[in-house]
C-alpha cells in the first residue's frame, strides 16, 4: 500500500470511520439519524484503493512508455491526477509525475499522450527537477524538445541553481545541449557554486566528445565570454582567438552573483592550472595588472593563490608599487593567499619580494596562522621564522623508564593516541598483539 494511501486510511481511522464499532461524534447526531458508518467507511476505502491502484498503474505505464495503458487509465478513471507526484521512494530524486517518468525513459509518444490530456510540464519534484531536467540528464533530445515546445522553461533552475543545460553538459549529452542552445538556453547561467555549463563540461573528462561539447558551448558565447572561459581554463589558443575576434581584454566578468567572483580575464587566468603563459599573453595584450575587484582582490592575490612562481613574477613585475601590501575586504594580502592555498614556493618568493609576514588580517591572524589553519605546517614554520614568531612547542618525548613507554615506540604512539582521544592505529594494534 502506497504511503499516501496509508496516510489517508490512518486519518480516517483517527476519527472513528475505519472498521470495528463506530464511535459517535461529540453530539451523537450521526447515530441519532441511524447512519451506517461502517458501510460508508467500506465504500470510501474501496474508492481510495481503486484510485490508488489506478494512479500507480498510470505511473508504471508512463515509465514503460505504454501508450495504450495510459489511454486506458485516463478513459477508465476521470478523477486521475496526471500531475500527482509518486513519492513512494525514499530518494527524492525518484519523486516523479507520470510525465517525468515518461521523460526519463525518452518515451515521446507516451509524453505526447499525457500532454494532450493536460499534464503540466512545469511540475517539479522536491529537488526542483521537471520533465525537461530529467530528459536532459538522460540524454533524450526529442523528449527535451517536446516539453520545451509545450511550455517548459528552458532556463529554469533546480534547488542547486542548475538548469537543464548544466545537467546535460556535465553528463556529456551533446545532442541535448545542441537542442537546448537552439531553444535559447543561457550558457552563461551560473549555479549556486558559481559554475557555468562550460566549466561543468570542462571539469568532466570521462565522456567521449568532451572537446566537441566545450566547442559547441563556447560557440554560443560572445567574444568576452569566450575570453573569460578560456582564461579560467588556461587555454592560450582560446584566449588568442577571442582577442583576435575583438574581445576587450579588460572587460569584467560579472556573471556570478557574488562580488568576490567579479573579475577580468587576467585575474581568472592568474589562478588557472597552466597560468603563466596565459598571464603573459594577456599582459602583452595590455591587460590591467592593477585592477582591484569590488572585494579588493587583485591579480597578485589570485596568482599567489594559484601558487605558480612564474605567474607571481609576471604579475608582480606589471603591478604598481605597494601591491604586496594591498589587502582584500577581509584584510588578507597576497602572502596570506599563498599561505592558505598557494604553497611554500609561492610564500618563499613573496618573502623574497619583501612581503610583510607580520601583517594581521581582520581576524587577527598572521600569514603563519593562515597556513597553520589550512594544515600547511612547513609553510607556517617558514613564515614564523621570517616574522620572528615563536614556533609552537613540541611535545616532550617519553623517557625510557616511563611505564607508558615499556613497549618502546609503540607505547609512546599509543599514549599519544589516548591523550588525543583516538584509537590505536590498526597496524599498531596488530604489532601489539604479536608482542603479547
Amino acid at each position: 500500500m502506497k504511503k499516501q494511501y496509508a496516510e489517508q486510511v490512518r486519518s480516517l481511522s483517527g476519527i472513528g470511520f475505519c472498521g470495528g464499532k463506530a464511535q459517535p461524534d461529540s453530539n451523537g447526531s450521526r447515530f441519532a439519524r441511524g447512519t451506517d458508518n461502517n458501510t460508508k467507511n467500506k465504500t470510501t476505502l474501496t474508492k481510495l484503493r481503486r484510485h490508488q491502484v489506478a494512479q500507480e498503474e498510470m505511473w508504471a505505464d508512463a515509465a514503460k512508455g505504454d501508450v495504450g495503458g495510459i489511454k486506458l487509465q485516463i478513459a477508465d478513471r476521470q478523477d486521475l491526477d496526471l500531475d500527482e507526484i509518486d513519492k513512494s521512494s525514499d530518494d527524492p530524486r525518484q519523486h516523479c509525475t507520470a510525465l517525468i517518468k515518461a521523460a526519463a525513459g525518452g518515451h515521446v509518444m507516451a509524453m505526447m499522450t499525457l500532454l494532450m490530456n493536460k499534464a503540466d510540464p512545469a511540475i517539479v519534484n522536491s529537488i526542483g527537477w521537471d520533465a525537461l531536467t530529467v530528459a536532459s540528464m538522460m540524454g533524450h533530445a526529442d523528449a527535451a524538445n517536446l516539453v520545451i515546445s509545450k511550455g517548459a522553461d528552458v532556463n529554469r533552475k533546480d534547488k542547486e541553481g542548475k538548469g537543464a543545460l548544466m545537467h546535460a553538459a556535465q553528463l556529456g549529452r551533446l545532442d541535448v545541449v545542441k537542442i537546448l542552445l537552439k531553444r535559447k538556453a543561457d550558457a552563461n547561467a551560473v549555479d549556486d557554486r558559481g559554475m557555468t555549463a562550460i566549466t561543468m563540461a570542462q571539469s568532466n573528462l570521462k565522456y567521449e566528445g568532451h572537446d566537441d561539447m566545450v566547442r559547441v558551448l563556447c560557440e554560443s558565447l560572445d567574444t568576452s565570454e569566450r575570453l573569460w572561459e578560456a582564461a579560467m581554463q588556461g587555454d592560450g589558443d582560446g584566449i588568442a582567438k577571442a582577442l583576435a575576434e575583438g574581445a576587450p581584454v579588460n572587460a569584467v566578468d560579472e556573471r556570478a552573483e557574488e562580488d568576490w567572483d567579479h573579475m577580468p580575464a587576467l585575474l581568472r587566468a592568474a589562478e588557472a592550472r597552466d597560468s603563466t603563459a596565459c598571464v603573459q599573453q594577456l599582459l602583452a595584450a595590455k591587460a590591467d595588472a592593477t585592477y582591484v575587484n569590488p572585494k579588493g582582490v587583485t591579480a597578485l592575490m589570485q596568482a599567489a593563490s594559484g601558487g605558480k612562481v612564474g605567474t607571481i613574477e609576471a604579475v608582480f613585475s606589471a603591478s604598481l608599487e605597494g601591491s604586496l601590501a594591498a589587502a582584500d575586504s577581509e584584510g588578507e594580502d597576497a602572502l596570506m593567499y599563498a599561505a592558505g592555498q598557494g604553497g611554500r614556493p609561492a610564500v618563499e618568493l613573496l618573502l623574497q619580494l619583501k612581503a610583510d609576514p607580520t601583517r594581521k588580517n581582520n581576524a587577527g591572524q598572521s600569514a603563519a596562522d593562515v597556513a597553520a589553519k589550512a594544515g600547511n605546517g612547513k609553510t607556517a614554520t617558514v613564515l614564523r621564522e621570517a616574522s620572528g614568531e615563536p614556533q609552537p612547542e613540541k611535545k616532550a618525548a617519553l623517557k625510557p623508564d616511563d611505564p607508558m613507554a615499556k613497549d618502546g615506540w609503540l607505547g609512546s604512539a599509543n599514549l599519544t593516541a589516548q591523550k588525543q582521544g583516538g584509537a590505536v592505529p590498526r597496524q599498531q594494534k596488530k604489532k601489539s598483539k604479536k608482542k603479547k
